[in-house]
C-alpha cells in the first residue's frame, strides 16, 4: 500500500461563507413566530380601528398567512432548483 502526495494546487482552500443569509432566515422565522402569535391576539384592536367586521380581518389575517406559506414554498423550490449559493449569491448582489 503506497501513499501518493496531493499537490498543493489540488487541494481545495477553504471558502469563507458570509452570515448574512443565515442571520437573515433566523430574523425571518423570528418575525413569522411573532405574527403567528400577535395577530389572532390583537384582532379586537383591528376590527375597533378599522371599522370592519371581524369576518374581514380573520379573512386578512388568513390571506396574509396563506401568501406567506406560498412565498415559503417558492423560495423552498427555487433553493431546490438552483441550490442555495446561486439564490442566496444572487440576493447579495
Amino acid at each position: 500500500m503506497s501513499v501518493q502526495a496531493i499537490p498543493a494546487s489540488h487541494v481545495e482552500s477553504e471558502v469563507r461563507a458570509s452570515w448574512v443569509p443565515m442571520i437573515a432566515i433566523a430574523l425571518s422565522q423570528i418575525i413569522m413566530s411573532f405574527n403567528v402569535a400577535a395577530l389572532p391576539v390583537s384582532l379586537d384592536g383591528m376590527v375597533k380601528s378599522f371599522g370592519v367586521p371581524p369576518t374581514t380581518v380573520a379573512t386578512g389575517i388568513v390571506v396574509y398567512g396563506m401568501l406567506v406559506a406560498g412565498l415559503v414554498m417558492l423560495g423552498a423550490k427555487l433553493l431546490q432548483r438552483f441550490g442555495p449559493s446561486r439564490v442566496f449569491a444572487t440576493y447579495g448582489r
